[in-house]
């Protein structure tokens, strides 16, 4: 094969043209991403939440003095959690320009 075939393969498995204008696809495509973008919230939502519950039941049972909890951390994942679940419920289109913005402002505006 040569290479300008491969390239013409490589594009086609890349940019399906007549799939995408499929509006069944359209909408397979946005109900999958919606619930991917639960499933990851509710996780970003439970994990940091149980690891801190069982942690301070670890800590209360047999205390260890090098071990500290680091509530911002907890912090930060119960917020990305809560965004990426108030990203799901958005419409599909909009979806996509929140998380641009939000994106903007996090690494354009912002001056570390």
């Amino acid at each position: 094969m040569r290479w300008k075939d491969r390239l013409r393969t490589l594009r086609a498995y890349l940019f399906p043209g007549e799939a995408e204008t499929d509006p069944g696809f359209r909408e397979e495509v946005d109900r999958a991403s919606v619930r991917a973008l639960r499933t990851i919230g509710w996780i970003n939502l439970l994990m940091p939440t149980t690891g801190l519950v069982v942690h301070v039941l670890a800590q209360w049972i047999e205390p260890i003095q090098h071990n500290p909890v680091y509530p911002w951390t907890v912090l930060a994942f119960l917020i990305l959690g809560g965004a990426t679940l108030s990203l799901a419920e958005i419409d599909g289109r909009a979806r996509a320009g929140a998380l641009a913005d939000a994106c903007q402002w996090v690494f354009v505006r912002r001056r570390w």
